[in-house]
């Protein structure tokens, strides 16, 4: 009950305090990373597109790795 109940509560909160910390940290960038992978993704260059435009009216800039199947051992070489 109780016991279980105060550790569900402690992961949340863990996960809800590193999310706020993720979002300041995006939110203060001045470059942004875009990672697509195109396999999955109809019109994918339409939605970069848009994206991309978000990012510099919010005069940041950005980069883009585009990949076809994106897998850990890729993601890797930019972490």
């Amino acid at each position: 009950g109780g016991v279980v109940a105060k550790r569900e509560g402690a992961r949340i909160s863990k996960e809800v305090n590193r999310r706020f910390f993720l979002v300041q940290r995006a939110a203060t960038a001045g470059v942004f990373g875009i990672v697509v992978g195109t396999l999955a993704v109809a019109r994918y260059r339409e939605v970069l597109a848009a994206v991309r435009a978000l990012i510099r009216r919010a005069g940041r800039q950005c980069y883009t790795l585009v990949v076809g199947k994106l897998n850990p051992a890729k993601l890797a070489n930019f972490a």
